[in-house]
């Protein structure tokens, strides 16, 4: 009778065990196919489709284009606000249409991103490219006080008016874009004024610029819906595209004989 009973329970502990592994596989297999926080999104077919992202904290800018030559591509974006370091961003296609966005038009200081707007308010007021200047030497200590980021041009060097706009866009040279405001506007203040000349045109009703180089103010503000409206806009400028999407630059200046990148 002892021996019955065993098992009988021996029976009952593996019927148990079975529910329970087909539980687990049941759950597992419900979990794969509701995956949470992945949109897919597909995109149709075109011949090239960009799409640009905006993140800032400190402001982050990319740009990826997929071949629409080849079967239309699809993207899977697990994104949620906890994936993200930036407390904005915005994700568009080429034609502005949102993707993804978190706190889209709250106001954010743009940092460096404000470089895209000097970069193409100077390319659309600029003639020649290869005309030469000199960079100012009374910006330097300005520079030197705020800390700011240099491309590595010394005060008086003679440069091109194309030295400044790589040198402003690729390693983010707060001395190229003062002396592209000097030359180009007048003064920092005289291009500034065309710089939200320019936000009012593109219809960036949240920006205000107050400097060239992105250096923190309260009055120095934007968003990342209004700086995607800019992103977009200097994208169809074909030499900004060309700057912009530039992994590195060479340039021989009286400075730097054995050139500098």
């Amino acid at each position: 009778m002892k021996e019955e009973s065993g098992s009988k329970q021996n029976t009952l502990l593996l019927i148990v065990i079975l529910i329970i592994l087909l539980l687990i596989i049941a759950f597992g297999i419900t979990k794969l196919s509701d995956d949470d926080g992945v949109t897919v999104t597909e995109l149709k077919a075109a011949e090239t489709t960009s799409v640009t992202t905006v993140t800032t904290t400190e402001s982050v800018t990319t740009t990826v284009t997929t071949d629409q030559t080849q079967p239309a591509a699809i993207i899977s974006l697990p994104i949620s606000e906890y994936d993200l370091y930036s407390q904005a961003a915005l994700l568009t296609d080429k034609d502005g249409n949102e993707i993804y966005s978190l706190n889209k038009d709250e106001q954010i200081y743009p940092a460096s991103l404000t470089k895209i707007m000097t970069a193409i308010v100077a390319i659309e007021n600029i003639d020649d490219p290869d005309k030469t200047i000199q960079i100012p030497g009374d910006i330097y200590d300005y520079i030197s006080q705020e800390n700011a980021s240099t491309a590595g041009f010394y005060a008086y060097e003679t440069v091109s008016y194309k030295d400044l706009l790589y040198g402003t866009l690729l390693p983010s040279g707060a001395e190229c874009s003062l002396a592209l405001a000097v030359y180009v506007g007048g003064s920092e203040d005289m291009f500034v004024e065309m710089m939200n000349e320019k936000a009012a045109e593109l219809g960036m009703n949240n920006t205000h610029f107050t400097n060239v180089c992105g250096l923190y103010s309260y009055d120095h503000y934007s968003t990342v819906s209004d700086l995607s409206l800019l992103l977009n806009y200097a994208l169809k400028n074909p030499y900004f595209r060309t700057v912009f999407t530039t992994h590195d630059y060479f340039t021989i200046t009286d400075c730097h004989p054995d050139g500098i990148t």
